[in-house]
């Protein structure tokens, strides 16, 4: 398909998931080996939960000589991850939220997933570390920085949706 930017691709995938999970997984990170099999222990022994997160490491792609002391601190340390790439979750809940907004160039999953917080949808988090996130010059948070304001209005328009409902 013609290029319309990360969220277009990634609405044409998911228009074509044939199975009952959906997961992500970008192209500069990496999971560990058993996320899927702990993620889906979690979803069977937790019906109620539409999907589930994990905890990952970050590591940054750069020469050993070039790793800051608070990098190297950083890389050891294991983190809650609720984005994207740590969540496994039920193909009914995901559609029940909807596709992504190609209109956001940063923050399409923070959107996404306030709209389902915003619907109520149950997430759990497991204590594995189940993804490791690349850290490089070129991640998008840091090529699209001139987007930040796709921050404020994904902020408003979850306040407005919150203001409607009466939870705000």
């Amino acid at each position: 398909k013609e290029n319309g930017g990360a969220c277009s691709a990634l609405n044409v995938g998911l228009k074509q998931v044939a199975g009952e999970f959906i997961a992500f997984l970008d192209s500069d990170d990496y999971w560990e080996l058993d996320k899927l099999a702990l993620q889906m222990q979690f979803l069977s022994d937790n019906p109620q939960s539409d999907g589930v997160f994990g905890n990952h490491k970050r590591f940054y792609e750069k020469p050993q000589s070039e790793i800051t002391d608070g990098e190297l601190v950083d890389s050891k340390r294991v983190l809650p991850a609720r984005f994207k790439g740590s969540l496994l979750i039920r193909k009914d809940s995901f559609f029940k939220v909807g596709l992504f907004d190609e209109t956001i160039k940063m923050g399409e999953f923070l959107d996404w997933y306030r709209r389902a917080m915003d619907m109520k949808l149950q997430f759990g988090m497991i204590d594995e570390t189940v993804m490791h996130r690349r850290i490089h010059d070129a991640n998008s948070s840091l090529k699209n920085k001139g987007e930040i304001g796709d921050y404020v209005r994904l902020l408003k328009a979850s306040m407005d949706r919150r203001r409607k409902a009466g939870n705000l």
